[in-house]
């Protein structure tokens, strides 16, 4: 077997040892300056703002009251967690696909990333749709806010803009914390 057999066969990853040394996807560094809290948040919102959800939910997953209740939350920069928090707990094709999703992405980050009373899957959803092949600008945006949220808990304990969600558990929460950020990284 040479070395090139043992490669990867992912698109993204060269198939022979030579070509290693030229990466076509390379890895971004860590920004020790990213933008503030504020200007973080209303970017992500700006970037995700041409998304609308789409009403043709799956019928075996969802109602027609639940999906109702997320078509009437309003805002979505204001919209409570309650209003479309199901869309998470199913494949995102389910409740209307990739532009659902993304329409409640900003929100959803803020109000579940850190929210450990349930497991939301935010992450892993966003892996399903691609996050590796979104647009520049939307994973910029996300790549600023994860940046200014590791710099604001690693350097003062504070997540900032997510809310911390804690249930009574014997786990060590700020060592969770840690490797939720990290993993977003």
């Amino acid at each position: 077997m040479n070395a090139s057999s043992c490669l990867c066969r992912d698109p993204y990853v060269p198939r022979d040892a030579s070509s290693l040394n030229h990466p076509r996807r390379p890895m971004h560094g860590f920004d020790l300056n990213p933008p503030t809290v504020a200007s973080c948040s209303a970017q992500l919102h700006a970037v995700f703002s041409r998304y609308r959800p789409r009403w043709d939910w799956c019928r075996q997953c969802f109602t027609p009251e639940e999906e109702a209740e997320t078509r009437n939350a309003g805002d979505p920069r204001r919209a409570p967690l309650e209003s479309f928090r199901q869309i998470y707990f199913e494949n995102p094709n389910c409740s209307g696909g990739r532009d659902t999703f993304l329409h409640w992405l900003p929100r959803g980050l803020g109000l579940t990333f850190l929210n450990f009373n349930h497991d939301f899957g935010l992450m892993e959803g966003a892996m399903r749709l691609g996050l590796w092949r979104w647009p520049k600008e939307e994973q910029v945006a996300l790549r600023a806010l994860f940046c200014r949220v590791a710099l604001n808990w690693f350097t003062g304990g504070d997540p900032a803009p997510f809310e911390r969600v804690m249930r009574k558990t014997g786990r060590d929460m700020d060592t969770y914390v840690s490797e939720c950020i990290v993993e977003a990284l």
